[in-house]
C-alpha cells in the first residue's frame, strides 16, 4: 500500500499494459511453448532479425531448430524448453525480465548450464527473481525474503547473512554452510 515500482523510471501504473508486455520477458518454471518447430517459437518473437546470432550464442543447431516441440512443448526436454524461453527473450531485447523458479524442474547439471547463459543475457537487465533455492539469488544487488507474504528482511546476501535472522538461517540449512560472515 506504500510505496511505488518504477520499470525504466516509469511507474508500474502508468505503464500501457501491451508496451509493458513488450519490455518484458517472462521465464517460469514450465515456460509455454506453442505447437511448431523450435524455429516457429522462436521467429514469433524475432522482432531484430537476431535469429541466426541467438542460435549461434545457443548452440542450437539447424536440426534442433527444426523439432517439432509438441503442444506445450511435451517433445523436447525441460532444459531444451527453458533455453528456448531465454532465447526468445533475448530475440526480444527485453529490458525486464520476470524468473519464477526458471530452473526448478532442471537436474543440477542443466541447471548449471542454463544458469551461466542466462546471467551473461540478464547482466544490465532488470530481474525480479522468485526463488525458494537461496543459492540462486546470492548474486542479486537486492533481495527481499518474504514470510507470510511480507518482506521480513531486506538486503544483498552478505547483508542478509551477517545480521543472522530468517534468510541466513534458511541459507544455513539449504546449503550447510556456516551462518553469519564478517
Amino acid at each position: 500500500y506504500e510505496g511505488s515500482i518504477t520499470i525504466a523510471g516509469v511507474e508500474l501504473r502508468d505503464w500501457n499494459p501491451e508496451e509493458l508486455r513488450k519490455n518484458m520477458a517472462p521465464l517460469f518454471q514450465d515456460s509455454f511453448l506453442f505447437s511448431g518447430t523450435v524455429r516457429d517459437n522462436l521467429a514469433m518473437t524475432d522482432w531484430h532479425g537476431a535469429l541466426s546470432r541467438i542460435a549461434s550464442q545457443f548452440q542450437f543447431t539447424d536440426a534442433f531448430l527444426d523439432t517439432q516441440v509438441g503442444e506445450e512443448g511435451v517433445r523436447v526436454s525441460g532444459g531444451q524448453r527453458q533455453q528456448i524461453a531465454l532465447a526468445r527473450g533475448e530475440l526480444k531485447q527485453a529490458p525486464l525480465y520476470l524468473l519464477d523458479e526458471p530452473l526448478a524442474n532442471l537436474d543440477s547439471v542443466t541447471e548449471n548450464r542454463i544458469w551461466t547463459q542466462a546471467k551473461a543475457i540478464l547482466a544490465g537487465r532488470t530481474v525480479l527473481l522468485v526463488e525458494h533455492r537461496l543459492e540462486a539469488v546470492k548474486d542479486s544487488d537486492c533481495i527481499y525474503y518474504i514470510e507470510n507474504g511480507t518482506a521480513v528482511e531486506q538486503g544483498t546476501h552478505a547483508q542478509l547473512l551477517k545480521r543472522g535472522g530468517a534468510y541466513a538461517a534458511l541459507y544455513q540449512k539449504q546449503t550447510g554452510e556456516g551462518g553469519a560472515t564478517a
